[in-house]
């Protein structure tokens, strides 16, 4: 397995660290119907995401010309111009997201903040499933084993509860499918998230004026808007850096890394919220928890693996150049690479 550096994986553990707090923000503004707080939530992220990718262009537009007066030889970066194809993912993704944007705010707003979570402690798991069905990533048996533990986590809230718990498995689904379609896009990332809002946004804002004459709130505060315009930003921050990791992290990577959010989002639902955990939802929990630590189990003894044997690597190159420096090492002349070690285990 190639491993991401760690500015990578920090970014993606800080974009699911902001949304494992992310219900705490909606309750400040829980009186507002749902509709029309994902209404807000498109056209003020379109905004943030014009910022935030002017200052990027900005960024590389400065860095050329720093470098063009240096005399410093430059490479100028390469954009993928937009197809139809990228424009139909971007409107799919925009629907996507916004669905699970919905319920999301519903959940957390009409006390199901729990079930939010359980939805992405689901998402991880299912994650996996669909990186072997779309990109062919392996499954180890430790997945199989984290797969059937969380069926039986749903079994046992379904009879428990005597409900089907459509909110977490719908959350789980529209979120994995929103992964699917930022992993297959070409365009930068950056870009992605502004054509992404730029084909909402009109829908968005006719909505927002429609569902303002429907709202409960006959008149918005200062409080209000201040906090409408805030969701561009605690919205596109962690998109930002999700949309960045997404790209250049193992799809599996991102699953284990994602624990982070649910975690976070059971212990606000719960200890902040007063949420009730009652015996049939504790029971689907620690079943859910036994399959992910199944799944992180593995994946630590097998990052574990794949670090010792990118240090043999090192080591024999280090000791090739000693002996004579015009000679590389090849990378395929160890037996096994990382990527070739992943996939012997995985059949092992």
């Amino acid at each position: 397995m190639n491993l991401p550096d760690r500015k990578t994986v920090i970014i993606g553990l800080l974009s699911y660290t902001a949304w494992g707090l992310f219900p705490i923000y909606w309750r400040f503004i829980d009186d507002l119907q749902p509709g029309e707080l994902l209404a807000h939530r498109f056209v003020w992220s379109l905004f943030f995401y014009l910022a935030v990718f002017g200052w990027f262009k900005w960024r590389a537009w400065n860095h050329r010309v720093n470098s063009d007066q240096s005399g410093r030889a430059i490479s100028k970066p390469v954009h993928h111009r937009p197809t139809g194809r990228d424009w139909m993912l971007s409107a799919v993704s925009a629907l996507v997201l916004g669905s699970n944007w919905l319920l999301f705010i519903y959940a957390v707003n009409n006390g199901h903040t729990l079930d939010a979570s359980l939805a992405y402690f689901l998402n991880p798991i299912l994650n996996v499933g669909v990186g072997w069905l779309f990109f062919r990533e392996p499954i180890p048996w430790p997945m199989v084993v984290a797969i059937t533990l969380a069926a039986l986590g749903i079994g046992t809230q379904m009879i428990g509860q005597g409900e089907f718990p459509w909110i977490a498995l719908t959350l789980a689904t529209t979120f994995c499918a929103y992964g699917v379609t930022k992993k297959v896009q070409r365009v930068e990332s950056n870009f992605g998230l502004v054509m992404e809002s730029s084909v909402v946004f009109v829908p968005a804002l006719i909505a927002a004026f429609i569902l303002r004459g429907q709202s409960p709130v006959e008149q918005l505060t200062l409080r209000h808007w201040l906090l409408l315009a805030g969701t561009g930003i605690v919205t596109g921050v962690p998109l930002v850096l999700f949309s960045y990791a997404a790209q250049r992290v193992p799809y599996s990577l991102l699953g284990v890394m994602q624990f982070v959010a649910p975690t976070l989002q059971f212990l606000v639902g719960w200890l902040m919220f007063g949420e009730q955990l009652n015996g049939s939802r504790l029971i689907a929990f620690m079943l859910v928890w036994a399959g992910v630590g199944f799944y992180l189990a593995d994946r630590l003894v097998r990052l574990a693996r794949s670090l010792q044997i990118d240090e043999r690597i090192q080591i024999a190159q280090a000791d090739l150049s000693a002996a004579n420096p015009r000679t590389k090492l090849p990378e395929n002349s160890l037996p096994a690479t990382t990527n070739e070690a992943e996939t012997i285990e995985s059949c092992s």
